[in-house]
């Protein structure tokens, strides 16, 4: 880093002199007075002495004073040199960054050996400094890239520049909870701030054995770690291609090939095509104990609500000797498949969140029937910031949906994305339906 020594100062610490015997004992006793600078060597040599040593502290305090007293040991005044090398990221970046920049960036999400920074307005135009400061303070870190636009509204990805370290690829391995997976920040999408929702599927809804359908898997963040934490069988798809070959690998490296069944394709094309595979016998893409899935992961928060036209009527096609409970062609003995679904709000009062996506699940699936008894869960899973909310609904799909005798629309991703609430037009919607209120 140019002009690294204008970090280069002089500070003078008190010590305590100390037997060496009673070092430990003192740093434990005395723990919030000893001196948190990182790289800093806190205990001295004495020249000449070999059973007693030099311990700085940050501060001198009654406690340490009666101690000292005590025990007739003495303090001493220790200057030493602090370098950039001592000195935290945000100390640096503060001294770094002229003032008109507002706070200077303390946060950043790490994937594996990347870290992914989101620096806007003036920060963006020091990105350079910034990127170097994080990469040095970080020695795990190999690339740190920072947003240079919006999500990418097809695959779910952003566009990335390298801000500092190494360029070449943005490929990493991420380990969650002792399963690992293979990203390209620059070509799919991770959020490891989801794991905790994750987690939550797996320790409470999900059981050994059942069968789950995700939507929009990415790489396999929920599918792999399903299969690999409760034996979870899935079918995961994702329309990105990218998304496709890294939950192929994922599930190689995981050892769950037997079972995750791995799919490239229109989600809603894939939720119907996994129903209809029920009814042919000869199929072999859906191994015989798959054909039924107990759950429907449906985790794409900007629209994936309006992905659930996919139900309307989708289970006139399924093959009750499958899907009945007793085998029998009734439909209330259908085994309807548990739905999860994310969204985000500008709600960030959870009643009228609710109540907003009743109305917007009820609308998707042409079913204005649908109520808050409905839903069987309903939480707030995180916030991205004051005027952005994510939530995640559960409920069962509804008999009147999935055997409605309405033809669903055949939209495509990319044709509803052309045709869902515009989200700038949602928020100052629900902005205006707010103030009303």
């Amino acid at each position: 880093m140019r002009l690294i020594n204008r970090f280069d100062r002089d500070v003078t610490y008190p010590a305590v002199i100390l037997p060496v015997r009673e070092i430990s004992a003192f740093q434990k006793a005395f723990y919030n007075n000893l001196i948190q600078v990182p790289k800093l060597k806190t205990v001295l040599a004495i020249e000449g002495s070999q059973d007693k040593k030099k311990v700085l502290i940050a501060r001198k305090s009654e406690a340490i004073d009666k101690y000292v007293n005590e025990k007739e040991y003495e303090y001493s005044e220790e200057k030493v040199q602090l370098t950039y090398q001592n000195l935290s990221m945000n100390e640096v970046l503060k001294e770094l960054l002229p003032p008109d920049v507002g706070e200077v960036p303390s946060g950043y999400e790490t994937v594996g050996d990347v870290a992914h920074m989101n620096l806007m307005g003036k920060l963006f135009d020091h990105r350079y400094v910034i990127g170097q400061v994080v990469l040095d303070k970080n020695p795990s870190l190999r690339t740190v890239v920072t947003k240079i636009g919006q999500i990418e509204s097809t695959y779910r990805f952003y566009d990335l520049e390298c801000i500092a370290g190494d360029s070449s690829t943005y490929e990493t391995i991420v380990l969650e909870d002792k399963v690992r997976y293979k990203v390209d920040v620059s070509k799919v999408y991770w959020c490891s701030k989801l794991g905790h929702e994750r987690n939550r599927m797996i320790d409470t809804i999900l059981k050994e054995g059942d069968v789950l359908c995700d939507m929009f898997c990415g790489i396999g963040p929920l599918a792999v770690k399903a299969a690999v934490k409760k034996k979870v069988k899935a079918i995961a798809n994702d329309l990105n291609p990218a998304c496709f070959e890294f939950l192929k690998e994922n599930i190689r490296m995981n050892k769950v090939k037997n079972l995750v069944v791995p799919f490239n394709m229109d989600a809603r094309e894939f939720v119907r095509m996994a129903v209809r595979k029920s009814n042919d016998p000869a199929q072999k893409e859906i191994p015989k104990e798959m054909l039924r899935f107990d759950h429907c992961y449906m985790n794409l928060p900007v629209d994936a609500v309006e992905f659930l036209d996919a139900f309307v009527g989708l289970f006139n096609d399924a093959n009750y000797k499958i899907w009945s409970s007793n085998e029998t062609n009734d439909q209330k003995t259908f085994l309807l498949p548990m739905v999860h679904v994310y969204g985000f709000s500008y709600f960030s009062d959870k009643d009228k969140a609710l109540a907003y996506f009743v109305e917007r699940i009820g609308k998707a699936m042409n079913y204005p029937e649908f109520s808050e008894k409905d839903v069987l869960h309903f939480h707030n899973i995180r916030d991205v910031s004051p005027q952005s909310h994510m939530y995640g609904t559960s409920f069962r799909v509804p008999f009147e949906v999935a055997f409605s005798k309405v033809q669903h629309e055949n939209k495509s991703e990319e044709e509803s994305k052309d045709q869902i609430y515009d989200e700038f037009e949602d928020k100052s919607r629900m902005k205006k339906q707010k103030i009303e209120e």
